[in-house]
Formats: structure tokens, C-alpha cells, sequence
């Protein structure tokens, strides 16, 4: 029944649009749209909200397609009211908070050989000799962060294919066993993050066990030259291959700074391989001065990305 404009439905289900006809419309004043079969052509039917027009010349906000696949623009925000969600996040100091090592301030530490350099707590970098990056911990950041670690490609790289530049973290095992990584019931993950980066284009990084022979690479896309974009990848739990659940490495997270082709691989499946990021994706270190930076790193059980979990700055040095 209809009512001052408003509709009622009461035991029953409301039907908008027939096939092969118009699609069916619900407008609130330019605020949302729903929207049936947009094309007429009786395929590719979906359930869309709008906001500022009907689709097409709105902005899309949500989006079901007829196979079920949902498509979210922005953020999945679950509140936390039971306490079910409490140490959510795997990665330890992902806002760049806690950084021990800039002594009376001292930062911008120089990555050139083939060892491990580390200023920001948690987080590893490593480049090549006759190379160089400069890592730092720098004062931009998105709204609700102080810090971000910051990439500088100070000497390019030459582009061999057994070349490493990764800035990198180690999980624990302990911090991942309800994962079950590996087995038959692996869990997926979610890893969401803010970053900038003076390259647009696809850029990635990878996942995987402390043997390095099982990896994940993912991409994502920086739309915007130097302006900050929130991530989130969703990857699959691994079904196979060895990984620690005890006080070894459980899972390693990489972001590619410009890695040679052996250490690159397939995205989007795991992978029987060391690889640290996805074939074709953005190389920072073959561009002088280039920039990246990133903070708000979160890595969760499950399909779908959290707002990030602040634990305090106390529990975040120990």
C-alpha cells in the first residue's frame, strides 16, 4: 500500500521492473537508488545504491550482482560492541608509532646491501649493494594517524633479475595459530592499509611461510599520484605447505619495492615459489627521488577489512 509517499509492504516481497522492460527505480531525492536489470537486457542484473542520481550519473556506494558478488565503495565498518573483535590486527606497529632506533631524533636510514636494515619497530627493509633506498618515518599521514613509513629510491636500480627491495614484516607463529594455515580449513585473510606514493599505477607486494616456498602476491592500485588511498586485499588461506605456529616466523609481509623478475610471480593464487610481489608491477627503485609511504597496516582474519585497530602507544612499545 502507498501512504504520503511512503510504501508498505507487509508479508509479502516488493517487485520493481519486469524483464525485457524498464528497470525498476526507488529515488529519495537524489540520495539512493535501486536498481534492477539497468540495461533491459534481461542479464547482468544487480542491486545497486546511488547517492547524488540514478546509476550511471550517480555515485555508486553498494553493489550486488546476480552471482551474489558484493562491491563496496569505502570501508566495511563492523562496531565493536561485544569485544569479539578485540586484537583484531596480526601486525604490530602498522601506524608507525613505536621507533626505538631514532635516537635524538635521527631517522632516514640508508638500505644498501644485502642485509636487513630496521628503524621503524616490526619493520625490515633490504635493497642491494651499489643500490639505495632511504627509510624513514615520516610526519604525513591520513586523517586519525600521526607517522608513515616512508620509501625514498636515493640510487636506481639497475633491474636484475635476482635483485631484492622489500620492506617487510615477520608475524610471530603464535600470533597467527587460529589461522590454521596450511590446512584443510586454512582461514583467509584480510590486509587493509592507507598509502601515497609519487608513481601511480599497480603496485604489490606478497605473503608467505618462513621457508619462503610458499607465496601470495597481491596488487593493488595507487589512482592518484601523491594523495593518500585506503587498500584492502583479501587472500585466501593457503591449503598446503609448512608454516610455524610456534615462536618462529608464521607469516611474512612484503611490500615490492622493485624486485627482479626470480622474485616475482602470478597474482592472485599461492604460489610454489619465493615471491615478494606480482609480475608487471610498479619498480619505485628504477625511478630517482621516487616516493612511497604507508601506514595503518592491518592484517585480520577474514573476508572483509576492519578500521584499524589503535591499541595505545603503552601496549604498542611492549
Amino acid at each position: 500500500s502507498a501512504n504520503n509517499g511512503e510504501v508498505h509492504v507487509v508479508g509479502g516481497v516488493l517487485k520493481l521492473g519486469t524483464a525485457d522492460s524498464s528497470s525498476g527505480h526507488l529515488n529519495s531525492f537524489e540520495v539512493m537508488t535501486f536498481n534492477i536489470d539497468t540495461d533491459n537486457d534481461d542479464t547482468n542484473r544487480y542491486f545497486g545504491f546511488y547517492k547524488n542520481g540514478s546509476s550511471g550519473s550517480g555515485t555508486e556506494l553498494l553493489k550486488i550482482d546476480e552471482s551474489g558478488n558484493a562491491t563496496v565503495q569505502g570501508q566495511v565498518v563492523v562496531p565493536n560492541t561485544t569485544g569479539s573483535f578485540a586484537v583484531r590486527n596480526r601486525i604490530d606497529n602498522g601506524a608507525m608509532e613505536v621507533a626505538q632506533r631514532m635516537i635524538d631524533g635521527a631517522g632516514e636510514q640508508t638500505v644498501d646491501s644485502s642485509s636487513n636494515v630496521f628503524l621503524i619497530d616490526r619493520w625490515v627493509a633490504r635493497g642491494e649493494s651499489g643500490d639505495s633506498f632511504l627509510m624513514d618515518r615520516d610526519g604525513s599521514a591520513p586523517y586519525g594517524f600521526r607517522n608513515s613509513l616512508k620509501f625514498n629510491c636515493a640510487n636506481t636500480s639497475g633491474g636484475g633479475s635476482n635483485q631484492l627491495y622489500v620492506i617487510s614484516q615477520a608475524i610471530e607463529g603464535y600470533n597467527l595459530a587460529d589461522f590454521g594455515l596450511g590446512g584443510g580449513s586454512s582461514r583467509g585473510m584480510s590486509l587493509s592499509f592507507w598509502v601515497k606514493a609519487s608513481i601511480a599505477g599497480d603496485w604489490g607486494g606478497s605473503v608467505q611461510n618462513n621457508d619462503r616456498d610458499r607465496s601470495y602476491n597481491f596488487v593493488y592500485n595507487i589512482g592518484t599520484a601523491d594523495e593518500w588511498e585506503y587498500k584492502t586485499v583479501y587472500i585466501p588461506g593457503p591449503t598446503s605447505g609448512t608454516w610455524d605456529n610456534g615462536n618462529g616466523v608464521g607469516l611474512r609481509l612484503n611490500f615490492d619495492m622493485g624486485c627482479g623478475s626470480n622474485f616475482r610471480g602470478n597474482a592472485g593464487s599461492w604460489n610454489n615459489a619465493d615471491d615478494r610481489g606480482p609480475s608487471g608491477a610498479v619498480s619505485p627503485m628504477q625511478t630517482l627521488n621516487s616516493v612511497w609511504r604507508v601506514t595503518g597496516v592491518q592484517l585480520e582474519m577474514g573476508p572483509a577489512a576492519t578500521p584499524f585497530e589503535y591499541r595505545g602507544y603503552p601496549i604498542e612499545l611492549v
